[in-house]
């Protein structure tokens, strides 16, 4: 019994954590999220808030569909639903995002930024479990973590420009999802429940003739916990620290190379980084790499593509746990364009394909669910639109 009151906490807090954003903006989407060396607009208040200064001012919105397919093979024969072979989910998730950098003079400027950070949205053709199955529950879950960034930014004399600011985050979630200490659907009976939390970022940037360098440290997001759903959660869902840096190099004067490495530190996290069995969902920590082109073809016209891997944070000893959740893929292509209509204003476009991964569980933590498939893929679209002021 205590077991699977882990496993349920895990689950649960493993699908919180959704979708990682891979990208804030259209412009860092063509980049597959990569390009901490090379500032294309003002979300890089949140991907590096030190290469804002000298961007101008402008203002930056941007909408990004999802849509990720995630299926369930079940294995095992005691935790997974006996009287389903599998389920399956296809959803539907927007994030709308919001920045703006205004200069204050020549050596600094400040921005803003608000934008969805994580998200998962998912309602499974069947339960994940028998007792869900018969009570028709355990399979819905939907949750959303935006964050506010307040940054400031200076150029010293020597190149250097630094950037920081707070975070604040706010999150909201709601689920049925089944909870063993009861043998019932968790008390929060799907409503929605907040959480609040607050965090900094610490960024620096330099450019020289045809290179540059960036780096950008994302603290910890401290967040509450969510009170409805204290029945399947043992740790609040903080977000890790983050850092990202990166190089830039221009090929010609209108072609830019992008290489990036970004890590996520899991294991400083109890609810990510504890084993299943200790409250946890059993995430390594996460190196992704990310590399790109800029090509600036003429005054009007910009193209971008980026590919980025990382080796997915949970493996088969803790994949059943996280079936609801699946940050599984590995491999993502992106590219994307920008077209400037006038002095005012700009329109931009892109798209990221997250390939299939298939990951099953060994039973190594919990060995009833030894043999659960799950799979999972993601196509992105992220339309944008930029105001100059």
């Amino acid at each position: 019994m205590k077991k699977f009151f882990y496993l349920m906490t895990a689950t649960l807090s493993s699908s919180l954590y959704g979708t990682v954003a891979l990208s804030t903006g259209t412009n860092q989407a063509a980049l597959a999220g990569g390009g901490v060396a090379a500032p294309q607009d003002s979300t890089w208040v949140k991907l590096n808030p030190a290469a804002i200064v000298g961007m101008g001012n402008r203002v930056d919105l941007s909408l990004e569909y999802l849509r990720p397919q995630n299926e369930i093979e079940m294995g095992g024969a005691g935790l997974p639903n006996a009287f389903e072979n599998s389920v399956d989910d296809t959803g539907n998730l927007f994030f709308p995002h919001f920045s703006m950098v205004e200069q204050l003079d020549s050596k600094s400027a400040y921005g803003v930024a608000l934008f969805v950070n994580s998200g998962y949205s998912s309602d499974f053709s069947g339960a994940r479990s028998t007792p869900g199955h018969l009570g028709n529950y355990d399979r819905r879950l939907e949750y959303n973590s935006y964050k506010l960034s307040l940054v400031y930014a200076h150029e010293f004399n020597n190149g250097w420009r630094v950037g920081f600011g707070p975070n604040l985050s706010y999150a909201r979630v709601k689920t049925d999802m089944l909870t063993l200490t009861t043998g019932q659907q968790t008390r929060g009976d799907n409503e929605w429940d907040d959480s609040f939390g607050a965090g900094f970022q610490l960024a620096i940037h330099r450019e020289w003739d045809r290179f540059a360098f960036g780096m950008s440290y994302t603290s910890r997001t401290w967040f509450s916990g969510f009170d409805k759903y204290d029945d399947v959660t043992t740790h609040p869902l903080d977000m890790p620290n983050i850092l990202q840096t990166g190089v830039a190099y221009k090929i010609k004067d209108n072609l830019t190379w992008t290489f990036d490495w970004q890590y996520l530190n899991w294991s400083s996290v109890q609810a990510s980084g504890n084993d299943v069995t200790d409250g946890g969902f059993g995430w390594d920590n996460h190196n992704i790499f990310k590399t790109g082109l800029i090509w600036q073809a003429d005054d009007k016209w910009t193209f971008r593509g980026g590919y980025s891997w990382g080796e997915a944070p949970i493996d088969s000893e803790a994949m059943f746990a996280n079936a609801f959740a699946p940050i599984i893929i590995e491999h993502y292509l992106s590219a994307g364009f920008s077209y400037r209509i006038d002095e005012k204003w700009e329109i931009a476009g892109a798209y990221i394909h997250g390939f299939e991964n298939s990951v099953t569980d060994n039973g190594g933590q919990i060995p009833a669910a030894e043999g659960t498939e799950v799979t999972s893929s993601v196509d992105i679209v992220n339309i944008g639109v930029t105001y100059y002021f």
